[in-house]
């Protein structure tokens, strides 16, 4: 727990000195009088660090729902089995399943990128 609050905080503290290395760049270019590619490449740096940044928010964000969502499906798999007892959850297993497996059966002749389908 401890080291995903280091983690959250340390992610934070990134994200604001990309903001603020961007908002330096930005600021540097309106008053200074421009360089060569100085400012160019000082810019193109602070956006892909914070793209970099934000990237590393969303794998947590995602996360956050993978956990969550175990947390749903073990409290309902538990209420299943407690009231209506384990055949009844060991069936609803199965169910979500196959349920499963027709999704990924009908994404089966879809295209790497989703729009075409594949020719072999």
């Amino acid at each position: 727990m401890l080291n995903e609050k280091k983690s959250k905080r340390g992610t934070v503290i990134a994200l604001l000195c990309a903001l603020a290395l961007l908002a330096l760049v930005v600021l540097l270019e309106n008053t200074m009088k421009p360089t060569g590619m100085l400012f160019t490449v000082l810019k193109k740096g602070a956006v892909y660090a914070l793209v970099a940044v934000s990237m590393n928010l969303l794998n947590g964000f995602t996360g956050l729902f993978g956990y969550a969502s175990t947390i749903v499906s073990g409290a309902g798999l538990g209420y299943l089995a407690q009231h209506y007892g384990w055949n009844h959850a060991y069936i609803a297993m199965i169910a979500m399943a196959l349920v499963g497996m027709a999704v990924f059966l009908l994404m089966w002749g879809a295209g790497r990128d989703g729009y075409e389908t594949d020719a072999e």
